[in-house]
């Protein structure tokens, strides 16, 4: 069986331990663990028997994935999302369910209908949600702030200066930049996938059909910027490449 990438050899995590900081490596931790219990279910294998091997696996590597017992603990949790044998399980939650929980653990609820733009018609504890560790606004390079990062660069481009400046996107392609954003965020690409899908099936239960302007624009997030590094004082200037 593969799921999210897991073949059942903990060196199928291998990539993982490459990847610096804790946060993106909590993230795919849990990302993964979750492909492999909707998989499961998919399959119609129990879902304790799947999941053993991944958590073993896991905790064979731990040492080298920091953050990843973080990860593991949310294990239950998967299995309680999903709905039952042979129908594959939701990756999201209702904001008011999820984010409590996730309280003082460095993880927040990330709401996939961004509630600056939908707050008008999705009302936020019902906004569907992903947890994301890091916060958006100062964690750089966490996989929240990445996030929201990328779906900054979508929103600018309808902002004052930007190459769209004046219209509005439709809610399509705000869950197109919504299902990159995910993936550039660390999310595996089918977990992306069915949580956009999760979050386009909302926007038709509050009448938002995929044609039509999103409700509004949000406003810039003033994220803290990525440090720039700088040269060391007398440093030689760089050489210019000359073409050959």
């Amino acid at each position: 069986m593969s799921a999210g990438g897991f073949n059942g050899d903990v060196n199928s995590f291998a990539g993982l331990s490459a990847i610096p900081g804790s946060g993106p490596n909590a993230a795919l931790g849990y990302h993964v663990l979750k492909d492999a219990s909707i998989t499961a279910v998919a399959s119609s294998v129990p879902m304790d028997a799947a999941a053993a091997p991944v958590v073993a696996a896991v905790g064979k590597v731990a040492t080298k994935i920091p953050g990843v017992e973080a990860a593991m603990a949310k294990v239950a949790d998967f299995a309680n999302s999903l709905k039952g044998p042979g129908t594959p399980g939701t990756v999201t939650q209702p904001y008011g369910e999820l984010a409590p929980g996730l309280s003082g653990t460095g993880v927040q609820a990330h709401h996939l209908n961004q509630d600056a733009a939908y707050g008008s018609l999705i009302p936020k504890d019902q906004g569907v949600s992903l947890p994301m560790p890091g916060n958006a606004i100062t964690d750089v390079g966490s996989p929240h702030y990445d996030a929201h990062a990328s779906m900054e660069g979508f929103w600018n481009q309808f902002r004052e200066g930007g190459a769209r400046e004046g219209e509005t996107p439709t809610n399509a392609e705000v869950l197109q930049a919504t299902n990159k954003s995910l993936q550039n965020a660390g999310v595996p690409s089918n977990t992306a996938r069915q949580a956009t899908q999760e979050a386009a099936a909302q926007q038709k239960q509050y009448g938002l059909q995929p044609e039509s302007a999103v409700p509004r624009v949000p406003g810039k997030l003033n994220q803290v910027q990525p440090t720039q590094p700088t040269a060391p004082p007398n440093a030689p200037p760089v050489p210019a490449v000359k073409n050959p």
